[in-house]
C-alpha cells in the first residue's frame, strides 16, 4: 500500500490535482448506479483524466478516466437528472412537422451514451446536411433542420447510434 494513500500528492500529467491513489475515495459522480447508462462520469467527476497516465488514452484523446466509461470531453454537459427519461430501446421519432416548410425538428432516443450521426440525404442519396456527430448521453435529444436553401422534394434522414441505424422519410413543400 502507497504510504500517500488517500492524500493529494502529486498531479497527473493533466495537471490535475488528485492522482489514483487519492480518487479511489472520492463519490466518482455518475450519472446513475442502474440500468443501461450505469456508471457514466458526470462532468465534474474527480475521476476524469485521473488514470495511470501511462496507460493507453481514452477515446478522445486524453488521459484514462477511472470509471466503466470514460467522460468524454465534446460532449455537452447534462445536469444529473433523476427524473430524465431513458428509453428502453434507441429510436428515431417522426419528424415534426411533416410535412414542413423550411423548419423540422427531429427526435431521437438513446438508452445509453452513443456516437450519433444523423444525417439528411435527398432522394438521390446525396447528403444534404449534417445535424449531428458526436457523443450524447443517454435519453432524448433533438436536432432541428433547415432546409431553406433546399428544393421542394422528399428527403432522408437517417440515424446512426452503435449497431443501431433508422431511415425516415421528410417532405419538404415550399
Amino acid at each position: 500500500m502507497p504510504p500517500d494513500l488517500g492524500d493529494i500528492t502529486t498531479t497527473n500529467a493533466n495537471g490535475d490535482s488528485c492522482d489514483i491513489f487519492y480518487n479511489i475515495f472520492l463519490d466518482p459522480l455518475f450519472y446513475a448506479t442502474t440500468g443501461d447508462s450505469a456508471f457514466c462520469l458526470t462532468e465534474n467527476s474527480p475521476c476524469i483524466d485521473a488514470g495511470d497516465p501511462d496507460s493507453p488514452l481514452d477515446p478522445d484523446s486524453t488521459i484514462a478516466d477511472m470509471g466503466a466509461f470514460y467522460f468524454h470531453h465534446l460532449i455537452p454537459a447534462v445536469e444529473n437528472e433523476p427524473n430524465r427519461i431513458i428509453p428502453r430501446e434507441f429510436c428515431l421519432l417522426p419528424n415534426y412537422p411533416n410535412p414542413f416548410n423550411p423548419l423540422t425538428t427531429l427526435r431521437f432516443g438513446l438508452p445509453r451514451a452513443s456516437m450519433v450521426s444523423l444525417k439528411i440525404y435527398d432522394i438521390c442519396g446525396r447528403l444534404v446536411a449534417t445535424l449531428a456527430d458526436r457523443w450524447y448521453p443517454a435519453g432524448y435529444h433533438q436536432a432541428s433542420f433547415d432546409a431553406s436553401d433546399l428544393a421542394s422534394g422528399i428527403y432522408l434522414a437517417r440515424i446512426q447510434a452503435g449497431d443501431f441505424t433508422s431511415i425516415q422519410k421528410m417532405v419538404l413543400v415550399k
